[in-house]
């Protein structure tokens, strides 16, 4: 059950994949570097297994280790084990193809319906007009809005993705979407920042056009992975949120149960915030630019 496809080094700090540790396992089994892997989550040590003929090679934990509570490893290995659903999970380093291809999906999905809710209104009202237009027309026309939703009820394969994922609205995740990676898709009305007893700690207030709001939380450890400038940057996310009526947004998150068998749903990676198929870096760049300008022309 190979769900870690990647992990840390404690004492280079580096990030290796399994084909890389395969060619150091081979060329230097002694290495520290074998000897020192954490996961990338929680920080358990983890043993490498090198690929052989029968196996494929994967990552465990060492004797007595563990994830912790909250760590994304221990809700896929229990969720796996329980079910034999194929979209209940996710592998959890996905690709940037699998990402975007997502994305796109769930994009494309809101602005469907959206097309959708507008073609059925012209229709409305087409029957009230004395030369009607024919259906054809009317059904063919292409409407791009941007605040929109997609069916709550939704599960799909992105294409070439790869993984099976459920796809969420603000609203639709349920008690039954606990243990599953989800791409939600709305509007991203705030951004706060606290403290809690253990570490940093971001929220993200996610709504729709029907009022319905979901709350993601960033993971425990998200504050405390390697990337430079995480905090800076939903800093400024926060701040450029506040002076607008929202933006359009996907993002990929998980969900599980609370100690109150609430649905928590929490964020792993900034590079799995989108606005709406913008990555979070370009899309505060491109605001900083536009402000810029509209500074020098006032």
């Amino acid at each position: 059950m190979n769900l870690i496809k990647k992990c840390n080094c404690s004492i280079d700090n580096t990030s290796y994949k399994l084909e890389d540790l395969n060619r150091l396992k081979e060329t230097n089994p002694e290495s520290k570097i074998l000897k020192n892997l954490i996961c990338p989550i929680c920080s358990c040590k983890l043993e490498f297994h090198r690929k052989t003929d029968r196996r494929r090679a994967f990552l465990s934990t060492w004797p007595k280790e563990k994830h912790s509570d909250l760590c994304r490893f221990r809700f896929e290995y229990e969720e796996r084990r329980n079910s034999s659903s194929s979209y209940n999970t996710l592998d959890s380093y996905l690709n940037g193809k699998e990402v975007k291809s997502k994305v796109n999906y769930m994009y494309n999905k809101m602005h469907k319906r959206n097309t959708e809710t507008e073609n059925s209104k012209d229709q409305k009202k087409d029957k009230h007009r004395k030369n009607p237009i024919t259906t054809k027309k009317a059904s063919s026309k292409k409407i791009t809005k941007t605040r929109g939703s997609v069916r709550s009820s939704d599960s799909q394969s992105a294409n070439s993705s790869g993984s099976r994922m459920t796809y969420r609205e603000p609203g639709g995740i349920t008690l039954q979407d606990s243990g599953r990676s989800i791409t939600l898709g709305g509007i991203l009305k705030k951004v706060n920042l606290d403290k809690t007893s253990d570490s940093d700690r971001a929220v993200l207030y996610i709504t729709n056009d029907s009022g319905k709001t979901e709350k993601v939380y960033t993971a425990p450890a998200y504050f405390s992975q390697s990337t430079d400038g995480l905090r800076s940057r939903m800093e400024t996310l926060s701040k450029i949120i506040s002076k607008t009526n929202g933006q359009e947004f996907i993002c990929l998150i998980y969900a599980t149960l609370d100690s109150k068998s609430n649905i928590q749903l929490y964020l792993y990676e900034e590079g799995h915030m989108f606005f709406p198929k913008i990555p979070l870096g370009v899309y505060i760049y491109n605001t900083e630019q536009q402000n810029k300008k509209r500074a020098l022309k006032a």
